[in-house]
């Protein structure tokens, strides 16, 4: 391979990195709960503030937290969390933080789509968790899965642009070898579908 393709190679690669930690699970929460509470009229400026406060420390900033102290503990190797097995304790803070988070903006009376947004991923990362055991199941789809399926409960066909996401963050995790192409389809058929029966049938 010549030092043209390398540099293009090593190029394109970043970009699917880049991609991916964007993109990353604890980050399209706070996204998605923005895209959730800010347009809704039905609530004060003020009790925006608070449940956007609550959302993005215990959906985001909490977790990142934690896995920038995991890795500096050394407990995981890599913020790309290869290790299937540091997932699962990663996954479990992630599962506390998330019902918290639903407790809080419960609590607080936010609207039912974000309280059940908030459980929902709860709900989800604990079958992840369970599923990560025996096999390595794309958490980033599951990821972007459960806050567009959310979005699509609220606005409707607005979300089409989360589905052209999840086409594009899972098409980087696969370029970048971090999973196979079942891995992928696993989680965003898994994360869709439990999604929209949680949010019809049980939490809306």
């Amino acid at each position: 391979m010549n030092k043209k393709n390398t540099k293009n190679k090593g190029i394109t690669e970043k970009i699917y990195l880049f991609i991916s930690h964007i993109f990353a699970p604890y980050t399209n929460s706070s996204i998605a709960l923005a895209i959730l509470i800010i347009p809704d009229k039905d609530i004060l400026f003020q009790q925006k503030i608070l449940y956007l406060i609550i959302g993005i420390f215990f959906s985001s900033l909490l977790p990142i937290f934690f896995l920038l102290w995991a890795k500096k503990r050394k407990i995981i190797d890599s913020l790309e969390m290869k290790n299937r097995k540091a997932n699962i304790n990663l996954l479990f803070f992630g599962v506390i933080s998330y019902l918290i988070c639903y407790l809080l903006l419960n609590f607080f009376g936010s609207s039912l789509i974000t309280q059940g947004f908030m459980l929902s991923l709860a709900l989800n990362t604990s079958l992840f968790i369970l599923i990560t055991h025996f096999w390595r199941i794309s958490i980033h789809a599951m990821g972007i899965s459960v806050p567009t399926m959310a979005i699509h409960f609220a606005y409707g066909n607005v979300a089409i642009l989360g589905y052209l996401l999840i086409f594009i963050v899972s098409f980087s995790r696969f370029m970048l070898n971090r999973h196979s192409l079942s891995q992928i389809l696993s989680g965003i058929f898994l994360s869709l579908s439990i999604t929209y029966i949680q949010l019809k049938y049980f939490l809306l």
